[in-house]
């Protein structure tokens, strides 16, 4: 794509007066203000008979406001037109309408530093040869300089071409190629030209030679007609194959097929690096193969619906991997609607590890999630240093990282998730570690919000994390959890809610909560140097048995520090102080250990309780 800018100005003369006594200088005349027009396109290149979308901006890039302003386009003769439309009608006084071959619009001002912009699709001419196509808009308004720009389409026809390297043969491609051996001979790449736009069959390319690399730099291949189920644009079936792109930013890449890239288990080293990946309807990359690798790509938009959906597959999902050895790295997955990333898979090889997922919360992000933003099956995967970002609607399944039923041993590190309207941790499966994870609700949402961490699963170890802006910080419902150095505040219920038995909690925080710090409902569990301070209601409530609290702190709570109702808790060098309403409710048949103070002093309760303030 070209773009050119012809700024018509005004010539300012500036003349010399010798002054013999003292003159007022002359008010300083107001300069026009400048509009500047862009126009981009999309696709570049486009397919022979498709379409494409062409976006004119016009800016006022002055002080003042411009008035008037007219904005036309001549339509390409050799091109059909479809419509024209505006992202914003505020300014307009006549819309966007084409008359004797001209698009035109008429806005009545365009204030200063602002900008308006009209879409217009045109249907490109069918080709034989490579063609160009320009679209040139021009604005032109009152008192202000004037501005034209353009943009130049490559028009390419049916099928594409094909570089082998090192051997330097040219050869030809259409949608539905398999590339075998007998394509590569002695050689390695094959780098591909232009674009492919597919309207029928079941792929866009195949690739059946093991052991090469396909290049699609610079190169774009998309699905250009009405929906169908069952399309990929690059299927692999051969071992040690790698796909590279060369851009995420939108000049190459996979577009609008079901999957960008499928494989169909038998790949063994595939390695996908820098594709660009969108609009895929049920998956961007749906890898079955073993020590298969995603670097640096993106995939967005995975949308979901339309005749994608099946039992397999519901559709909307960004990346999902199926065999040992997966590694995930530095790769963005956007606006998935089901399910950003899902990890499957067992580990076959015992080496502890069936995905990686991971890189830097700068680098490895899963953004605008309409759904699950990382589900994990199967396992162990290791999941690190991740962002995972929902779009802040309410709605049941808009859960963060969510561990399945069959989840087993994840280890979970170093996750950030933010905006999620529901939970922002889901455990199910048994095992689970979950270490330096963050979660931030969207505080906004009131009552609509649900829960940091939501732990059913057995055995789970939770270490180091934090939540704030969430309805309850940690429901845990799952035997034998350990958590160690939590922290919960800022929530609009209660920071600690566990109902598993033998649950170890040590060195916990719950501060500055609209609910209780610490409902314990389980049994036999244990309760180590636990803090709850400044919560609006209750500090800590014991309402299961047999528990051991020992060296816990209730401080400044808006109710009572601690009240029990269970039976059979031992206490030991707790301590309560500040307390709004009593210290201590303590009921029937719990064993004071020795040392617990309020208010700084020590004081003894027997089996019958009481209240202790």
């Amino acid at each position: 794509m070209n773009t050119r800018h012809v700024l018509v100005g005004l010539a300012a003369v500036a003349g010399a007066v010798l002054l013999t006594h003292a003159v007022a200088p002359p008010a300083a005349a107001q300069l026009p203000t400048t509009l500047l027009v862009t126009v981009s396109d999309n696709l570049d290149p486009a397919a022979s008979g498709g379409q494409v979308i062409y976006a004119v901006t016009v800016k006022n890039d002055g002080s003042t406001k411009a008035k008037d302003v007219v904005v036309t386009i001549p339509i390409p003769p050799q091109t059909g037109f479809v419509k024209c439309t505006h992202a914003d009608l505020t300014y307009v006084e006549t819309p966007c309408a084409v008359t004797a071959g001209v698009a035109s619009a008429k806005y009545f001002k365009i204030p200063a530093h602002l900008e308006v912009r009209i879409s217009l699709t045109l249907t490109m001419p069918v080709v034989s040869s490579v063609s160009t196509v320009t679209v040139e808009a021009t604005a032109d308004g009152d008192d202000a300089t004037d501005d034209r720009n353009h943009a130049d389409t490559t028009v390419l026809p049916p099928g594409s071409f094909v570089t082998y390297l090192p051997s330097g043969r040219v050869g030809a491609v259409a949608c539905g190629t398999t590339l075998t051996p007998a394509d590569f001979g002695t050689d390695t790449t094959a780098q591909l030209s232009g674009s492919l736009g597919c309207t029928s069959g079941a792929f866009g390319l195949k690739v059946a030679a093991p052991a090469i690399t396909l290049d699609l730099n610079k190169f774009k291949i998309f699905w250009n007609a009405a929906n169908a189920a069952g399309t990929v644009g690059i299927l692999v079936s051969a071992k040690k194959v790698t796909i590279l792109g060369g851009s995420t930013g939108g000049t190459s890449g996979i577009e609008s097929f079901d999957w960008c890239v499928k494989d169909e288990g038998n790949a063994k080293k595939l390695k996908i690096d820098t594709v660009r990946c969108f609009r895929p309807r049920s998956a961007g990359f749906d890898l079955a193969s073993k020590k298969v690798q995603v670097l640096n790509c993106l995939v967005d938009r995975a949308t979901g619906g339309n005749a994608s959906t099946t039992a397999e597959l519901p559709g909307g999902i960004g990346i999902r991997t199926r065999g040992d050895g997966a590694h995930v790295n530095a790769t963005i997955v956007r606006r998935s609607t089901h399910i950003g990333i899902s990890a499957e898979g067992v580990d076959g090889d015992a080496s502890g590890t069936v995905a990686l997922i991971d890189g830097n919360t700068s680098t490895m992000r899963i953004e605008q999630s309409a759904g699950i933003g990382l589900l994990l099956e199967g396992g162990p995967h290791s999941v690190k240093d991740v962002y995972v970002e929902g779009n802040k609607l309410p709605g049941a399944g808009r859960d963060g990282v969510v561990v399945g039923t069959t989840g087993v041993d994840n280890v979970i590190d170093g996750v950030v998730v933010k905006k999620h309207a529901g939970n922002g941790f889901v455990v199910n499966g048994i095992g689970t570690s979950i270490s330096r994870c963050q979660v931030e609700g969207v505080e906004d949402l009131g009552d609509d919000l649900q829960d940091g961490y939501v732990i059913a699963g057995s055995g789970s170890d939770l270490s180091g994390n934090s939540v704030q802006f969430t309805r309850h910080g940690y429901v845990v419902t799952g035997i034998d959890t350990v958590l160690e150095s939590n922290g919960a505040e800022k929530l609009l219920g209660d920071g600690y809610v566990i109902d598993g038995d033998s649950a170890d909690a040590a060195g916990n925080w719950a501060k500055e909560n609209a609910g209780r710090g610490f409902v314990i409902g389980g049994n036999a569990g244990l309760f180590d140097t636990n803090t709850a301070e400044n919560n609006d209601s209750d500090g800590i409530v014991i309402i299961g048995s047999n528990n051991t609290l020992k060296a816990n702190r209730s401080k400044k709570s808006g109710v009572t520090g601690i009240t029990v109702s269970g039976t059979g808790n031992a206490f030991n060098s707790n301590a309560v102080e500040l307390s709004t309403g009593n210290e201590w409710d303590i009921g029937p048949n719990n064993l004071d250990d020795g040392s617990n103070k309020k208010n700084g002093s020590v004081f003894s309760f027997t089996a019958a309780g009481g209240v202790f303030n």
